[in-house]
């Protein structure tokens, strides 16, 4: 299966105590590996100014809705490249027979190469996900 676009719903990235939306951005390589970024709101210091998020690639409202129109996206968030992860299709399935990962909508083509673009520019993605570009 070709999860390229798909938004999930993980309870594990970065970890369980701090559950995050994700991205699958590439297509899957030779060992059956895909890229996986995480999305996180823009937080805000007290005196109303943004804490430091990526700039490589920001969302806002309702740039990702689910199959009936519900925005996934509810406040201004930005793509943190810093929690990239690789894994296995076969794993992503089995999360989500598990419950673990819940299936929330495919993204626009549009967004996905925005996602993609700015994974190529951000500071914060580790270079060894750069192998994942020809999967673009």
């Amino acid at each position: 299966m070709d999860y390229k676009g798909y938004c999930l719903w993980a309870d594990d990235i970065p970890n369980p105590e701090a559950p995050h939306y994700i991205v699958i951005t590439s297509s899957a390589n030779p060992d059956d590996m895909v890229m996986v970024v995480a999305i996180s709101s823009i937080k805000y210091k007290t005196d109303g100014t943004e804490k430091y998020h990526d700039k490589a690639c920001l969302l806002s409202v309702g740039d990702i809705v689910d199959d009936k129109g519900r925005p996934i996206i509810t406040k201004p968030s930005f793509i943190r490249y810093e929690y990239a992860i690789d894994m296995r299709t076969k794993d992503i399935l089995s999360k989500q027979f598990d419950d673990k990962y819940r299936y929330k909508c495919k993204i626009s083509e549009e967004l996905l190469k925005r996602i993609q673009d700015g994974a190529k520019i951000s500071e914060d993605l580790e270079p060894r996900f750069q192998k994942y570009f020809d999967f673009f």
